[in-house]
């Protein structure tokens, strides 16, 4: 059996770690400028929302639906950019992250509690390897160094042991409370706190979302998962972040072995570990990966390799220079996997990741993320607002025949009661009404019942709508006015009348002269005048009137409606048009500041 293959492969890893180191020692890849730009454009958005925000937001108590939509959308705008704020600063941390550690290979470990990232992290840092009963490259470097990215609990710290070396604390449920790491010639090796990790009383962070943190920012993520419970849905869940932040990533299966019975050379019954059977590593690997689809079809799991490995046996390898049983455990395909993966183009893997970092930052803005909306629903809640105004505009518009014909009957109806008191007026009076006097009686019954049966008519379509003044065209009805009639009859008749005459003749003389009167029957026509009351026109008046009254109705009605159709509504379209405009404006700008 090849004694020196564990010696090998340890060296082969360092010659690739090596010249991860050459080739980054002089790197750097910032994009500082084009960050600041992106920034920059969001504080600008800001600005025009908080503007906006004072100057259209709804005033009082009771507000129309419409308003209530405007009002969680500005809400959720509001909310957004602070999300915004909160994405920033993660990201300012994360680029600060990225820049102190830009000349390593950065490699993170994450996973569950107990899934033994600890382990696997010492195990990398050469714990099994200094004390190895052969020579390796391990014994002739200097011991790894150990430090604290960002603590989030006082437990779980870097511990020494006997010898004074410095190690990730093993063995005691939810060790590890900080982002903590060591380095290794070009790798830094990044340990964290197991997701799923229980709350404490004294937690500086929440464990789960400190890792979620350094996720995007790191090199290459190894995604840890327990033998015994393999692809649980929890871990699912990280792994569909992993895709989605375009991470370079590695699904790790630990602890694949099992516990046998042996005879030693005495005969005496012994436990002894075994690597799980290559088909059974083979099925538990196949059906993470299957289960991923499964439960995240988006997710292309063809990116994810999953490897199945056991420190346990690579440390009793390590112990008994077992070249076997350290194939068995797999870690020497672990560390080729890692070393060859990145070795050849780190160069290119630590210029795309600050880019793709960028480029994922503005894409959390621009599309909606689960925590918060992008862009594009913002956009989307801005026309769903744009939907009940245009339904609420053709029910104004399919209520106006009915409305002018209601309106037009109640108000003439009224015109026609009132005529009755002007006639009575006149009758009173003796005094006539003319066309400026009866059109402003007329233009007050209208404007009452106008204003009254269009607010009604439209409170009874918007919810909480709030009456609106309907102005309407005064007009005088140039009819004649009403007027006391009257009419004169003539009679003509014949009068009879006597007039005196000379006596005629002797006798007739005689007569007369004893007083005897003499006549003569004459006749004449006489003319008789008497003066008739007819009343008022007021029937003429009103034939006259209604059919002008009522083209003048329809009129106003009509006006009134599309008057309404276009401004109850304006300040909220106006609102959302701006809105729509900055946003999509702001979407241009954020894509031109991607990197292609």
């Amino acid at each position: 059996m090849n004694k020196q293959y564990i010696s090998q492969s340890v060296k082969d890893f360092f010659i690739k770690l090596d010249a991860i180191h050459n080739q980054l020692e002089n790197f750097s890849g910032k994009i500082d400028t084009k960050r600041d730009n992106v920034f920059r454009e969001l504080n600008c958005f800001e600005d025009f929302c908080l503007n906006k925000k004072s100057e259209y937001y709804p005033k009082g108590n009771k507000l129309n639906p419409i308003e209530e939509k405007l009002v969680d959308t500005i809400e959720d705008i509001n909310e957004s950019i602070k999300q915004w704020h909160h994405q920033i600063e993660k990201n300012k941390k994360g680029i600060k992250f990225m820049h102190s550690h830009e000349k390593y290979l950065v490699v993170m470990i994450f996973g569950a509690v107990k899934a033994g990232k600890s382990t696997l992290g010492n195990f990398f840092a050469g714990k099994d390897f200094i004390n190895a009963p052969f020579d390796n490259e391990y014994k002739h470097r200097a011991h790894p160094v150990f430090a604290t990215e960002e603590r989030g609990r006082d437990t779980g710290d870097i511990e020494k042991d006997d010898n004074g070396n410095t190690w990730f604390s093993e063995g005691v449920t939810d060790t590890t409370g900080a982002i903590q790491y060591f380095t290794l010639s070009g790798l830094r090796w990044m340990d964290s706190p197991g997701t799923g990790a229980l709350e404490k009383d004294d937690d500086k962070r929440n464990m789960e979302e400190m890792v979620n943190e350094y996720i995007p920012y790191t090199d290459f993520c190894i995604f840890l998962m327990n033998s015994s419970e393999p692809g649980l849905m929890a871990d699912m869940k990280y792994i569909k972040k992993l895709s989605r932040e375009e991470q370079e990533a590695m699904v790790v299966i630990t602890k694949s072995d099992y516990v046998d019975e042996d005879e030693d050379e005495n005969g005496n019954l012994i436990r002894v570990w075994c690597a799980k059977t290559p088909e059974n590593r083979k099925m538990q690997e196949d059906d993470i990966l299957q289960r991923l689809h499964k439960t995240y079809p988006d997710v292309p799991v063809n990116k994810f390799r999953a490897i199945s490995v056991s420190t346990l046996l690579a440390n009793s390898a390590i112990k008994n220079n077992d070249e076997q049983k350290y194939k068995d455990s797999n870690l020497d395909k672990l560390m080729m996997i890692l070393s060859n993966k990145v070795s050849e183009n780190i160069i290119e893997l630590k210029e795309k990741k600050p880019k793709q970092n960028l480029n994922n930052f503005i894409e959390s803005v621009i599309i909606e993320k689960e925590d918060f909306k992008g862009i594009n629903e913002l956009e989307e809640q801005l026309n769903s607002i744009l939907k009940p105004i245009n339904e609420y505009k053709e029910t104004i518009r399919e209520i106006t025949k009915k409305l002018q014909k209601g309106i037009g009957l109640k108000i003439k109806n009224e015109v026609r009661k009132f005529s009755q008191q002007w006639v009575d007026e006149i009758n009173r009076t003796n005094s006539n009404m003319d066309d400026k006097f009866l059109s402003g009686k007329i233009m007050q019954i209208a404007n009452s019942i106008l204003q009254k049966e269009i607010n009604d008519s439209i409170a009874n379509i918007i919810g909480n709508y709030q009456e609106q003044r309907i102005k309407i065209v005064e007009k005088t009805f140039n009819l004649g006015g009403i007027e006391k009639k009257h009419t004169t009859i003539k009679k003509q008749y014949e009068e009879v009348y006597y007039e005196s005459r000379d006596p005629e003749g002797i006798w007739e003389n005689i007569r007369s002269f004893f007083g005897k009167v003499y006549e003569i029957r004459k006749t004449r026509t006489r003319t008789i005048t008497k003066d008739i009351d007819l009343g008022t026109n007021i029937l003429d008046y009103l034939d006259k009137l209604m059919p002008v009254l009522e083209q003048w109705i329809d009129e106003q009605v009509q006006q009134a409606l599309d008057t309404l159709q276009k401004t109850y509504f304006l300040p909220q379209e106006e609102y959302i048009k701006q809105m729509q405009r900055e946003l999509i404006l702001l979407k241009d700008k954020l894509n031109s500041l991607k990197f292609n």
